[in-house]
């Protein structure tokens, strides 16, 4: 049976890549605007090179290409049909390619463009799309979600309360509309019944981020959820 990332992360340093949506935009497969990876349905084997390209360049993680599949985004480029089939074959395809090294599965999700910290009934909407995408992906067999570019510090913390809800570690990062730098820094959390990890990251705008073994006691009190990041 494989590590887990914690595992892993215990015995050293895990290597992990990201910019998927858009290197494949850059080779043609994804439209720039909407950035739909609606290239997991219509071109699956760019997909899998391209992971493959990540493995072979050391990666430990195969991140399914779920960012922007949730279900607002794809009713605006007219393919809300396709939803389940398109996350369910992301974790599929990011699987295979991840069982050729004995690299992790991460699923993933993103900011939605849904939430707003003045109106509550946006916290419902947003919960539900993080819901069907991880339910799709834990089914799938994911190994730790990835909530990633989260500028409202709320959405965040639904996104890692579904996570947790599912029984599953969760890296979840920040990507503040008012930063003082065009480089966002991130952090991870690894968080379980028993554990709590936090972890730099090196940042948003690098391709490639090592997550270092540096230990806390705990993840810091947030007092407030609706919060925005700045």
């Amino acid at each position: 049976m494989s590590a887990s990332i914690a595992e892993r992360l215990r015995a050293g340093t895990m290597l992990g890549a990201e910019g998927y949506v858009f290197e494949l935009e850059r080779r043609g497969y994804i439209k720039a605007g909407p950035f739909v990876p609606e290239v997991v349905l219509d071109f699956p084997d760019a997909v899998r090179q391209l992971h493959r390209e990540f493995l072979r360049a050391g990666a430990d993680v195969m991140v399914a290409l779920t960012y922007y599949a949730h279900r607002e985004k794809l009713r605006d480029v007219g393919r809300e049909g396709d939803l389940e089939a398109m996350n369910r074959q992301a974790v599929r395809i990011a699987r295979e390619v991840a069982r050729e090294g004995d690299a992790l599965v991460a699923g993933n999700v993103c900011n939605t463009w849904a939430y707003d910290p003045d109106d509550p009934s946006t916290a419902r909407t947003v919960r539900a799309m993080y819901a069907e995408q991880l339910g799709w992906a834990a089914e799938e067999g994911v190994d730790f979600v990835i909530s990633e570019t989260n500028d409202y510090l709320g959405e965040a913390l639904i996104a890692l309360d579904v996570i947790q809800g599912l029984g599953l570690p969760a890296m979840v990062t920040m990507a503040p509309a008012l930063c003082s730098s065009s480089v966002a820094t991130c952090w991870f959390i690894s968080l379980s019944s028993t554990n709590r990890t936090r972890i730099p990251v090196a940042s948003e705008a690098a391709p490639l981020s090592f997550l270092s073994r540096q230990r806390w006691s705990s993840v810091p009190t947030i007092p407030n959820r609706s919060t925005r990041v700045s």
